[in-house]
């Protein structure tokens, strides 16, 4: 425990405690009325509240009717249907920023001269170098996180309710408003809370659609103060700390709203769910759900895979432009291409192997023991993940450029930092859910038997956690594989992972060797998740 205990203050407490005071201390910023009074500060801010409301309004539009469809009508094949519409769940956001480039760039989008010929336009009618289009492709990622939240919801509920409703005399429509829509209202604001935080903290796909145009976000502004001279740091910290305020404002107000919402949605009266009968409405649904998926999610991941095969990039997609040689160059040529990727293996291993061993602990403390200090444990494993990323690697860097007896700026251990403590409630909560499911008793007769600790674990906990080991492994590995926020603050000459690389060539360089990588990178990433579904039987993954 003292070990644990010591790790989690040490590498997740005290760094963002120091950036709070640092923030709050600063002459230059802080409490500074003339940092304040800056307007680009102002219009940075509202910019953010403009993105998240305009994100949350799209992720709810598309979550929570696919999440109603999918759990409540007898569409056919719905296993099929959720996994190909939680694919935005695991894919980098900023992958989905290079696909609408290509498709709604103003001057050479695909799409755009498509829509300029067949209406005959003199001009591109659609921009995705806005704020608009930042909100558009952010809500085409995040609408997982209200979709997955209500389905969960949605499926846990029992049917009694509903059916006493439909027997009453109400319709379809008043039994959802009044009793479907508020059984679901906490995972509903979960979900939106998630898309909000997320949103507010995003930085690769405001970078690459946002910042072009001069349209600055908290996180993009953040960036570009850090790039600076003088009083940049300084100003960049206390805008870290209104992020960060905002990420715990936005958790206390979710646990607060589920402390005083807690409604029964499963009891133990077996009730059967009887579908929703779509009729003819079937075919104009499956239809609906197609040309959806196509237009919004099959199609930007087909021109970005399509877009890395161009001999010409620019030149219409045909079979006589398709060609191998970008791969070759991408592969053997282009600097720095294999030391990019093998440190975003190896950083993605590592920090999902340190999750587990300092996660599995840290679980049985919180679950299995009366540590007066468990729940405090339990927050500094979680505060790092309400943490946006930006914030998080500002903490890391003042606090280990020696302030905090180490100096690991510019080196691979400030991402293996950065990246376990980000995710490591990802493998705490996992365990922990898994852990509360399996009966003390097992252990006990372990120990009465005369088996140590060590051994218990070894032969009772570890084979019935098996699944939920890999399966948390696999969660950290995936976003911290292309991981691109921290990354882009904290990599040093050496340490260049794949999203660092990805996002330079798409904004400087070569956006079709970037395309590559993101090709190379989904891969990569839906192979690890076919391994989690096989490796724990379909419980997780999407």
């Amino acid at each position: 425990m003292t070990l644990i205990s010591f790790l989690l203050i040490y590498f997740s407490g005290l760094p963002l405690g120091v950036l709070f005071l640092k923030g709050l201390l600063s002459k230059t910023a802080g409490i500074s009325t003339e940092f304040w009074q800056q307007r680009s500060i102002w219009t940075s801010a509202l910019y953010t509240l403009y993105l998240c409301l305009a994100t949350c309004a799209l992720t709810l539009i598309i979550g929570l009717p696919l999440a109603w469809l999918l759990s409540r009508t007898d569409l056919p094949r719905k296993t099929l249907w959720k996994t190909l519409f939680s694919i935005p769940y695991i894919i980098p956001s900023y992958i989905g920023a290079m696909a609408w480039i290509k498709l709604l760039n103003p001057t050479s989008g695909n799409l755009n001269l498509w829509l300029m010929s067949l209406f005959h336009l003199d001009h591109a009618p659609l921009n995705i170098y806005s704020l608009w289009g930042t909100a558009w492709v952010l809500g085409l990622f995040f609408y997982s996180f209200v979709f997955l939240s209500c389905h969960a919801a949605l499926e846990n509920i029992d049917p009694s309710l509903e059916e006493a409703s439909l027997l009453s005399g109400a319709s379809r429509w008043q039994t959802f408003q009044k009793i479907t829509l508020p059984l679901i209202s906490p995972a509903l604001l979960q979900g939106l809370i998630l898309v909000t935080m997320a949103t507010a903290a995003a930085f690769g796909v405001p970078a690459l659609l946002a910042m072009p145009k001069r349209i600055f976000v908290l996180t993009t502004k953040i960036y570009t103060l850090m790039l600076g001279y003088g009083d940049g740091m300084d100003q960049a910290i206390t805008l870290s700390i209104l992020l960060m305020i905002t990420g715990i404002v936005g958790l206390g107000m979710s646990h607060l709203y589920l402390r005083k919402s807690r409604y029964t949605t499963v009891s133990g009266k077996y009730s059967h769910r009887s579908a929703l009968p779509l009729k003819k409405l079937k075919g104009v649904t499956l239809g609906g759900l197609s040309i959806f998926w196509i237009l919004c999610i099959g199609l930007p991941l087909a021109t970005v895979i399509l877009s890395s095969f161009l001999k010409i990039y620019g030149d219409p997609i045909s079979f006589s432009n398709l060609s191998l040689q970008k791969y070759t160059y991408v592969l053997w040529t282009l600097p720095n291409t294999q030391k990019a990727f093998l440190n975003s293996f190896y950083f993605a291993l590592l920090a999902a192997s340190f999750a587990l061993f300092l996660g599995l602990p840290l679980s049985y403390i919180k679950v299995r023991t009366s540590f007066k200090f468990r729940y405090g444990l339990d927050f500094l494993a979680t505060l790092p993940f309400i943490t946006p990323c930006s914030v998080l690697a500002i903490a890391l860097i003042i606090f280990f450029s020696g302030l905090g007896g180490l100096n690991l700026y510019n080196t691979a251990w400030m991402l293996l930092v950065a990246y376990t403590i980000k995710y490591l409630s990802f493998a705490t909560q996992n365990i922990s859910s898994a852990l509360q499911q399996i009966s003390p008793s097992l252990e006990e007769a372990a120990s009465l038997s005369g088996a140590k600790p060590l051994k218990v674990f070894q032969t009772i906990l570890i084979p019935l956690l098996k699944p939920v080991l890999i399966a948390s492994f696999f969660l950290v590995f995936i976003p911290t594989f292309g991981e691109l926020t921290m990354s882009i603050l904290l990599v040093g000459p050496s340490t260049e992972t794949l999203g660092t690389l990805l996002y330079n060539l798409q904004s400087y360089d070569d956006p079709q060797s970037a395309a590559v990588l993101a090709t190379l990178m989904v891969a990569v990433i839906l192979t690890a998740n076919f391994m989690v579904k096989v490796a724990t039987q379909g419980k997780y993954g999407v």
